[in-house]
């Protein structure tokens, strides 16, 4: 990707640095783009696939920092897309293996940079945003029926019950409350 990614090392590291409390990675973007790294411009934005290249950059360029900071035993660089931290390396005496990371094992691959077509990057989010969806749906389906979330379908089908007792409109219940109590277990449980 680099041939010398040193210099634009040091200034992520000097960035990361100056937020111990760890920082988002859009802001991390928009310090390194400050610095001169990356593509300027806000085309990025409307270019799903441009948006993607730079994602993908910046984290296989933190999961190269990651590396060269565990081999020198200097840090330990948390990386997810919502925060971004560097905290201090302690030394363990734990002999227990290595876990396998697959975003590390992503990110790190190039071939998924070079390989990823626009069609990809769209498919990728038409999944991540109806994924996001259906995640959102059963949470206030959950909600609705006065549930926690992740009880089991038998759970769902008792608490449907006893709201269907006080809520159905042949006892005297709301119409639309019975309807929504309704509705609710059944996105759960088909």
């Amino acid at each position: 990707m680099l041939n010398n990614p040193d210099p634009i090392f040091k200034a992520l590291e000097e960035i990361l640095n100056q937020h111990k409390e760890g920082i988002s990675e859009f802001e991390l973007l928009k310090l390194i783009k400050s610095k001169g790294y990356f593509l300027d411009g806000e085309e990025i934005l409307f270019n799903n696939l441009a948006m993607f290249q730079t994602h993908f950059s910046l984290f296989h360029l933190l999961y190269l920092l990651r590396e060269r900071f565990l081999i020198k035993k200097k840090a330990v660089l948390e990386i997810h897309c919502l925060k971004i931290q560097l905290k201090p390396y302690i030394a363990t005496k734990t002999s227990q293996p290595e876990v396998k990371d697959p975003l590390s094992e992503y990110y790190l691959d190039l071939n998924n940079l070079k390989e990823t077509t626009e069609k990809d990057v769209d498919e990728m989010l038409k999944k991540f945003w109806r994924d996001y969806t259906d995640h959102h749906q059963k949470k206030e389906a959950f909600e609705r029926l006065g549930l926690m979330g992740g009880e089991s379908s038998q759970e769902v089908k008792k608490r449907y019950r006893e709201l269907a007792r006080l809520h159905h409109p042949d006892k005297g219940g709301d119409p639309k409350r019975f309807r929504q109590i309704s509705e609710a277990v059944k996105s759960l449980l088909n």
